[in-house]
This record gives structure tokens, sequence and C-alpha cells, in this order.
């Protein structure tokens, strides 16, 4: 495991120096999910997909942007297979500022479920940095 993180880390310099053309690591199955043998319903799905965001300062709408992790399509072809449950193991998210390096660029990057209507309760997750570091 601590080679994977001395690469990661070694990764991290190179994003630094071609940030325009660093991908977001492919994590396996294995590695999300313990996978047993004797699995019944041994469904597994690896969905991706990049978005480019535009700001603009006077478009107020673009600075609270929201993204659906999965689309009812997605869910309807799992319905179709006879599951009751989607479980999401893994949500990776990589910003890519196209500013000038060292100026400032603050953000708040909010992953919460959309289903819950108290904000503070649908939020599963929340991260407020500057990618100028």
């Amino acid at each position: 495991m601590d080679a994977k993180v001395a690469d990661q880390e070694k990764g991290g310099s190179e994003v630094k120096k071609k940030p325009d053309s660093w991908k977001l690591p492919k994590i396996p199955v294995d590695q999300v999910y313990k996978t047993k043998a004797l699995r019944i319903f041994p469904s597994y799905v690896i969905k991706d997909f990049e978005e480019t965001l535009t700001l603009d300062s006077t478009n107020q709408d673009i600075r609270s942007k929201s993204l659906s992790l999965v689309n009812e399509d997605f869910i309807n072809s799992f319905r179709k297979k006879k599951h009751k449950f989607l479980h999401l193991g893994l949500v990776q998210v990589a910003i890519k500022p196209l500013t000038r390096v060292g100026l400032g660029a603050p953000i708040i990057v909010c992953l919460r479920d959309s289903r819950v209507r108290d904000f503070k309760d649908s939020l599963l997750a929340m991260v407020e940095t500057d990618l100028s570091n």
C-alpha cells in the first residue's frame, strides 16, 4: 500500500507540471469492493463523466452547479436486472484551475443527496480549499 501512496504523491508533482493532461486515476473494482467468490449477483459498474464549467461573473447560477451522478436510464437498467438497491462505492472529483499559477481561486465542493430537503442533513462531504496551492 505504501508503494501506491508514493506513486500518487509522484503523480501529484506531475499535476503541477502538466495540469491539462492529468486525469483521475482509475481505481479497480476490487479496491473499492471486497469481491466474494460465491456472490449470487455480482454487478459492478464503473461510470465516469467529465463536464467543463465556465465561470462568468455575470452568471450567478454557475456558482451553485449541481451534477447528477446517476440518471434515470442508469437506474432503470438496474431495475430491469431485478436489483433493489444501488450503492455508490466511490466518488472522485477533480477540479482543474484555468487561472494563472499563484492567483487565488477559493472553492467549496459539496457532495450531497438532493433527495433530502434540509441542506445540512443532505451533506455527505464538503471541502473548502484554494486552487492556487
